[in-house]
């Protein structure tokens, strides 16, 4: 699987090969996010709520500037593991939560919107928008990988490996991917994490012709999965775009 604006997904089994792309958006790489930003100096890269207050981890171990995609999933993973945002991606109520709860002033209204304040200086919220954004890929991302192994009838035990491929993968840990429900609790102590692979790959074919060739051999093995097409896929991804 490849993670990304555009998610590419390939099933091989016994040398056979089955392919998919997702459109999973831009929301991944903090992008259409209210708080977000590429992976840069002071990009909240992971985050942890306590009923002590919330820990942001950024990188370079600068000032919280922003979000960056993996800082959304964590934050997501989080409010999803303590209820301040449901299943169903929406945020709950305020005047639902006692005033002494810890999680009460982490929940601001703008209007009639909830917004979660992540950071106060400065300013850094997660919107429900913003939730929709990686709802939407969250759906496009496990209804492919479903779609998948329905076409082929594998179930999901029998898979041996789920290999992780991208730069932007390379920096999602399990527990976020899986929390968020991006991927299902059954693979996360399957995950390989292989980087950018693609580039990788272009390097290769480019250095060596043996490798050129085998990569257009595969190409032609490939067969296609058009989602859209596909039985019942306007059902799967609706299933898909709940949260664990």
């Amino acid at each position: 699987i490849d993670i990304g604006t555009n998610g590419e997904i390939v099933l091989a089994n016994n040398g056979r090969l089955s392919c998919c792309s997702c459109a999973a958006g831009p929301a991944l790489e903090g992008m259409n996010i209210s708080s977000g930003m590429r992976a840069a100096e002071g990009a909240v890269e992971d985050v942890k709520i306590t009923e002590h207050g919330i820990e942001l981890t950024t990188i370079d171990d600068q000032e919280p500037a922003g979000l960056c995609g993996s800082g959304i999933l964590a934050d997501l993973k989080e409010l999803l593991r303590t209820g301040i945002v449901k299943k169903t991606g929406v945020f709950i109520k305020k005047d639902q939560l006692d005033p002494s709860d810890y999680r009460y002033a982490m929940i601001r209204m703008n209007g009639t919107k909830r917004e979660f304040v992540l950071n106060e200086d400065p300013l850094l919220l997660v919107t429900q928008g913003d939730i929709r954004q990686v709802q939407l890929a969250k759906g496009a991302i496990l209804s492919g990988f479903i779609a998948l192994l329905r076409q082929r009838g594998i179930a999901m035990k029998e898979l041996d490996k789920v290999m992780i491929a991208g730069q932007f993968g390379a920096h999602l840990p399990a527990d976020s991917l899986v929390g968020t429900g991006i991927l299902p609790e059954e693979v996360k102590d399957k995950l390989l994490y292989v980087g950018n692979s693609s580039k990788t790959g272009a390097y290769m074919t480019l250095m060596s012709a043996s490798a050129k060739k085998e990569v257009e051999a595969l190409a032609k093995k490939m067969e296609y999965m058009e989602l859209a097409e596909t039985e019942n896929y306007e059902r799967v991804f609706s299933e898909c775009m709940i949260f664990p």
